[in-house]
């Protein structure tokens, strides 16, 4: 009795917000009853027969998809994850079909779940192949492009967001281009014209792709615009933009203020950024072996490792001005000897054949404009120092 009282409480919840046109407060209550589906709130015996459950009161118009939302329901109770998947898809698309700009806020926790139940199959599952994600994706790609012919592309941007963040997710990153693309298109929609917070999580995800491919100014750009985009209250968002923005800039030259780190507790750059200000190599490391586990669990440690290139190219820069400040004449010609000392004192373990071809790559990214004498183990510099350590923002402009 009192599971079918449940049942009944949360069916005439549903019904009151389809007549009212509440659909935000619809996709809110959807959304917490799937987020308690292991949870006995309503049990098994209320779910044997959902579509009798559901008729008279549930209108026509949305009986097929509080009833696939039931049954996916049911099958997360039981741990069916599979089939649970199975359902959400065929509720999403039951929705796309009389989808209109009010039931938005309902399609949007349907796929936002789809993506959470997809992710749960593929853990059942066991495979590494993640078949059930990439069945989900298929689905809301399709969904994506038949959207674009209506006024339904304007629920398009949310499904683009679900699409990356599970393509990064099952380490796709590069299936995330031509979607980018198709949203870069003329044809489609400024992004004004979404919501704020869907804008700021595209902006961000297309940040964080174009960091982990390299292109650091286009990374910046859009990390940054997510940053400011972002509502300050939502502390913990400009925190997770800020992860990734942080060392995007830093490879770009531009180090953070101490207030910002402590603002948003991201102290753990503060000792990188001491590191690189001051070429300190022993720093950098110590720091970098404290916060291993922050940084590799948020997906920056490798992009953050890249640094200890700009700290090594700092350190040289220290040693050029300090021998042109000595010797106008020879000063722009730096022992390689000197520089293997000098890591040595500060406790760096290295040898000048690893130092050669650290100074090497330093070279042929353009961080350096000179060559290496290796007769001599001496590093030849241009006199000039704006030619012989170019700004890091102008190298990455270019590349």
């Amino acid at each position: 009795i009192k599971g079918k009282e449940a049942m009944n409480r949360y069916l005439q919840v549903l019904s009151s917000c389809i007549q009212h046109g509440q659909y935000e407060n619809m996709a809110g209550h959807m959304k917490k009853f799937h987020k308690d589906s292991q949870l006995n709130i309503v049990p098994d015996s209320a779910l044997r027969n959902i579509q009798n459950s559901c008729r008279g009161k549930i209108p026509n118009k949305f009986m097929s998809i509080v009833v696939l939302h039931l049954e996916s329901y049911q099958r997360m109770r039981n741990r069916d994850y599979t089939n649970a998947l199975e359902k959400q898809i065929k509720c999403i698309n039951e929705i796309s079909d009389i989808l209109e700009d009010a039931l938005f806020p309902v399609f949007y926790s349907l796929i936002v779940d789809l993506r959470k139940i997809g992710t749960l199959a593929d853990k059942q599952d066991g495979s590494d192949e993640s078949n059930k994600r990439r069945k989900a994706i298929s689905a809301l790609r399709n969904i994506f492009i038949s959207f674009q012919r209506d006024s339904k592309i304007y629920a398009s941007l949310k499904i683009v967001c679900v699409l990356l963040q599970t393509y990064f997710d099952i380490h796709s990153s590069d299936m995330c281009a031509s979607l980018i693309s198709m949203v870069e298109q003329s044809t489609y929609p400024d992004l004004d014209q979404f919501p704020l917070s869907q804008v700021v999580t595209y902006q961000f995800l297309v940040g964080k792709l174009d960091m982990f491919n390299g292109n650091y100014t286009k990374a910046k750009e859009s990390l940054a615009s997510a940053f400011k985009n972002c509502i300050p209250t939502h502390f913990k968002n400009k925190r997770l933009i800020l992860l990734f923005l942080i060392p995007v800039e830093m490879i770009l030259g531009r180090l953070p203020k101490v207030e910002l780190l402590e603002k948003y507790d991201l102290e753990h750059y503060a000792g990188i950024s001491k590191a690189i200000k001051t070429g300190n190599l022993s720093l950098f490391n110590s720091t970098m072996e404290q916060n291993r586990p922050f940084f590799i669990k948020f997906g920056v440690y490798l992009i953050v490792e890249t640094l200890k290139t700009i700290t090594y190219r700092v350190l040289l820069k220290q040693l050029f001005q300090i021998g042109m400040d000595m010797n106008p004449e020879s000063g722009h010609c730096v022992m390689l000897q000197k520089v293997e000392k000098i890591l040595q004192w500060l406790n760096v373990d290295t040898d000048i054949d690893e130092i050669e071809c650290i100074v090497a790559n330093l070279i042929y990214k353009k961080y350096l404009k000179g060559y290496i004498s290796h007769k001599h183990k001496i590093l030849v510099l241009s006199k000039d120092g704006n030619i012989a350590f170019p700004k890091l923002s102008t190298i990455l402009n270019k590349t």
